[in-house]
């Protein structure tokens, strides 16, 4: 994405935001990094391509003679090849979320409680934010209404996979089947979901088997205080284990 936006970039480097801290170009004066999930390609093109768009005070790029004052004009098949790159890298990350092929999970702002994001309802309103893993709508008035928080990414195939255990041979080795799409994190309190959300992020939803309770407390602990997300205590961690090694008996079963 970089190299795509090197010419760009020397002509216009207000457009260093995006290839370098992965901006959405229509974000480029508030610096949030929130991105459609789904392109809006004529908007998206009016951004870089000569006379696209008539320029505006906050968008002079989209007028044709920005360029063509410019030294050494960027022309519109440059342009354009950049939009391509773009449009390639974002339909890579989000076509598999909106297809049902990876599968979002987070916590429903709404209800407090942990679920799965359905994927008809990634549509042209939802916005993800890639600095708090937020999911966002987008409303009328231009403003965001932060819908989920917590996002976590897996795959739907290793979801409904059966995988026997082997044996632990060091202590990088885990449990081979994650165990999250057994636990029904619905009838799980606030404090248990947290701790989900902490196992998912940091082993993918498969426990270490030589951690005990205290290491599995100090990780979650250690990573919730990262995520700004609270703290949990060992009696919680305790009882989430419970729940976890149900699921664990339940899927050998």
């Amino acid at each position: 994405m970089q190299a795509a936006g090197v010419w760009v970039c020397l002509e216009a480097p207000r457009f260093r935001p995006v290839f370098e801290r992965g901006v959405y170009p229509e974000a480029i004066d508030n610096g949030l990094r929130k991105w459609p999930v789904v392109l809006d390609l004529d908007r998206l093109t009016a951004q870089f391509r000569p006379g696209g768009t008539s320029g505006t005070a906050s968008n002079p790029f989209g007028d044709r003679s920005f360029w063509e004052r410019r030294p050494t004009p960027v022309n519109e098949e440059v342009a354009g090849l950049v939009v391509s790159a773009i449009v390639d890298r974002h339909q890579n990350f989000f076509a598999p979320l909106c297809d049902g092929r990876l599968m979002l999970d987070g916590v429903f702002r709404a209800t407090g409680t942990l679920q799965q994001v359905e994927p008809r309802s990634l549509d042209a309103r939802k916005w993800i934010d890639l600095d708090d893993t937020g999911l966002y709508e987008l409303e009328p008035d231009g403003s965001f209404r932060h819908v989920w928080e917590g996002l976590t990414i897996r795959s739907a195939e290793a979801s409904s996979a059966s995988v026997e255990t082997t044996g632990v041979t060091s202590p990088a080795a885990v449990e081979p089947a994650p165990v999250t799409a057994w636990i029904d994190v619905s009838r799980l309190g606030r404090r248990l979901q947290k701790v989900h959300v902490a196992v998912v992020e940091l082993w993918q939803g498969t426990i270490p088997a030589v951690y005990g309770p205290k290491e599995i407390h100090n990780h979650v602990h250690d990573h919730l205080q990262r995520r700004k997300m609270g703290t949990v205590s060992p009696s919680t961690i305790k009882r989430y284990m419970q729940e976890y090694r149900q699921a664990e008996k339940n899927r050998q079963s």
